[in-house]
């Protein structure tokens, strides 16, 4: 992996996020998958499970701009 970061610099960016991924992640965002199912396949509760559901993906994407954006805003209201 290393000789193609070298050949391709841009590529460390690219695969920032999934590089970062560990299996707490993959378990968030099976559980976020669940909650989508269960919101559009069985409208079970829609307006609450289907928000929670891609918070759940999105806020455990690993490097992710949605939750990096609110760790330094609130760092820098710390300061």
């Amino acid at each position: 992996m290393d000789v193609w970061i070298q050949q391709y610099p841009w590529l460390d960016e690219l695969l920032m996020g999934f590089l970062g991924l560990t299996w707490k992640h993959v378990v968030m965002w099976a559980i976020g998958a669940l909650l989508i199912y269960l919101a559009v396949k069985h409208d079970y509760e829609p307006s609450l499970l289907l928000p929670s559901g891609f918070g759940a993906v999105l806020a455990n994407t690993p490097h992710s701009s949605a939750v990096s954006a609110i760790v330094a805003s609130r760092f820098a209201q710390e300061l």
